[in-house]
Parts: structure tokens; sequence; C-alpha cells
């Protein structure tokens, strides 16, 4: 997992890394607690908040959006005593409220999937890695290349979210992944 096998690895490098996490899955099984991030924190990585719930943000109402931004900034900021610069928006859905709503909430970037509209310099595009990678695969994207199988899938998979809108996506997705 990030804490006990990545971690270990970009400290013997001197390699920064940002963590994202869903804020209120913090402790839960399978994902790391408040001891874990306070040690990333302490070892020079950055915690980032991927929302209280992981939601798809354009669904949300303005308040519902407001929340998930500004709460789990505010509960990542308190707990970890550092603030919190950072967000990764979740299933990769994003719009110009949801550029507004991260930026009013005091975020001063926001990761996002390939695809999608720009928005200047406040939003970077960031690369998910895959477990099943070899290390070959793992070197030709920190070098920005992606085979062309891949791009043709990302590409596949960004016109089927364009098509079916986010919640139908989201529930695609789960049957694919056999997660509820």
């Amino acid at each position: 997992n990030n804490f006990t096998q990545a971690l270990p690895i970009l400290q013997e490098f001197g390699l920064p890394a940002c963590f994202f996490v869903t804020v209120n899955r913090i402790g839960k099984n399978g994902y790391m607690g408040w001891q874990e991030l306070h040690r990333l924190n302490l070892s020079g990585m950055t915690v980032g908040s991927h929302g209280l719930n992981h939601e798809i943000l354009t669904g949300l109402s303005d308040a519902e959006l407001e929340k998930e931004f500004k709460r789990s900034k505010d509960v990542l900021e308190k707990q970890l005593k550092k603030a919190v610069d950072y967000f990764s928006v979740p299933r990769g859905f994003y719009d110009a409220r949801v550029v507004a709503a991260a930026q009013k909430a005091g975020y001063r970037k926001i990761f996002v999937s390939r695809g999608g509209a720009s928005f200047g310099d406040f939003c970077i595009p960031r690369v998910a890695v895959k477990g099943n990678w070899s290390l070959a695969r793992f070197e030709a994207a920190i070098s920005g290349k992606t085979p062309w199988q891949e791009d043709f899938l990302e590409k596949l998979k960004d016109m089927i979210k364009c098509g079916v809108g986010p919640e139908n996506y989201n529930r695609l997705r789960s049957v694919f992944l056999k997660r509820p």
C-alpha cells in the first residue's frame, strides 16, 4: 500500500509525493489512519484532499460541493496542523463550477484525470499508477509516455464518460470492477 510500500521507496530515492486521502475513509479497513498520515507529513510528503466521501463533484449541489471541499480541507488541516493546498478530483468529472468552488475553498491547485475542460495552471493532470505496471511502464509514465493501447482506452473512457454522464459512468464502473 502507499504507506508500507510506496513511502519507503520514495524516501530511499529522495522523491517527494502527494498522497490524496478521502477524509471519511481515514482509519477504515484498507485505508491509512491518522498515525500514518502524520508520519507521511513528518517525512516531507504532501497530504492532499480527495474529498469527504469520494463523490462525483459535478453532480453535487452548490452547498454539497462547498462541504466536500471546505470540510475535507478543514479536517485535514486541523489534524495535520499544516495547510492543505491540493485536491484530487474523484472520478475525473469537473467543470467551471467545480473549479470555482475549489478556488473559493482555498485550494492552490487541483489534480485532474486526463480529458475534460482546461482551466489554466490551476488544474494539474495526474497519472494514476496501476498495481500491475512493470518497472518499464512506470518509467515510461514518469517520462510522460503512454503506450498507444492505454492512450486509446483512456480516450474511449473519456468518450463513455461524456456520453453516459457521471452517475451512469459510476454505475458501469462499479459493475465492471465488481464494487458496490
